[in-house]
């Protein structure tokens, strides 16, 4: 695709593929690196996020292209690492979902965060869409830890509410339908 719009990657790709040239990184050594850039970035959050001590979960599911449910985790913290103290939300994957009860998607969420080495009793906060399985009070994800953690406060997302506003304003009105 990069070939279509640059010369150099499209000449490039044109010696890979008449054999003129054997030795590339468009294989198994680009992912590696992608990789490993990757993991550097993330343990660096990481390593913030730690210094901080407390920090809020956002989470939101939804399916990717082949239709796997994946579930992206942003963690917010105060980020004090330099002069000028700042919130920071920091984007730290996708992450596969096969139960999307409240149950499994906190055991998702669980898993992830000790992973990351980050202790589930330092959340402060939580925010999510407004599937009953995320904020629901009874059996969401939600109300799952706060049983572990009664200080994780929880408040909906802002912008799921906002579209859910939006969504149903549309349906009410022809001309709003067509501008949307």
């Amino acid at each position: 695709m990069l070939a279509e719009f640059d010369q150099v990657i499209q000449e490039h790709v044109r010696r890979i593929t008449n054999e003129e040239t054997h030795t590339h990184y468009l294989d198994l050594i680009q992912n590696e690196l992608i990789h490993l850039l990757a993991s550097a970035i993330r343990y660096e959050i990481v390593k913030k996020i730690k210094s901080a001590k407390y920090f809020s979960v956002i989470l939101d599911c939804t399916p990717d292209a082949s239709h796997q449910e994946q579930m992206s985790i942003i963690i917010s913290y105060v980020d004090s690492s330099s002069s000028h103290v700042c919130i920071e939300e920091s984007f730290l994957g996708f992450l596969d979902v096969n139960d999307t009860t409240g149950q499994g998607l906190f055991e998702v969420l669980e898993n992830e965060l000790n992973l990351l080495d980050l202790d589930i009793d330092d959340v402060r906060g939580q925010g999510y869409n407004n599937g009953s399985n995320m904020k629901g009070n009874q059996q969401g994800v939600q109300r799952r830890l706060l049983n572990v953690n009664p200080r994780a406060f929880y408040s909906a997302c802002g912008c799921h509410s906002l579209n859910l506003t939006l969504c149903d304003m549309a349906k009410t009105c022809g001309k709003a339908k067509d501008f949307f």
